[in-house]
């Protein structure tokens, strides 16, 4: 594991809560239920709906899954507006 900062901590948290009000804004958008999308990506309903609040850490290859669930390309689950202007 790496040792974070206070402040990259913080920023950590901000990231990954601002991916998952995307994911949700994304599945809410297409009709879907977190239970079909966790399902259908082999994740528990209980991980995913943690994904969503960002409280998990996603791997590169849980979005792969979750983009190919969602019939988004990946870059479009981590394109957020003002991302780069969290710090």
């Amino acid at each position: 594991m790496v040792n974070l900062t206070p402040e990259e901590r913080k920023l950590k948290t901000i990231v990954q809560g601002r991916i998952g009000e995307h994911l949700r804004a994304i599945r809410i958008n297409k009709k879907m239920r977190q239970k079909e999308v966790a399902d259908l990506c082999g994740f528990s309903r209980s991980g995913y709906n943690l994904i969503e609040q960002g409280q998990r850490n996603l791997t590169i290859f849980s979005l792969y899954k979750i983009s190919k669930v969602l019939e988004e390309p990946l870059e479009n689950l981590v394109k957020i507006s003002d991302i780069d202007k969290i710090e």
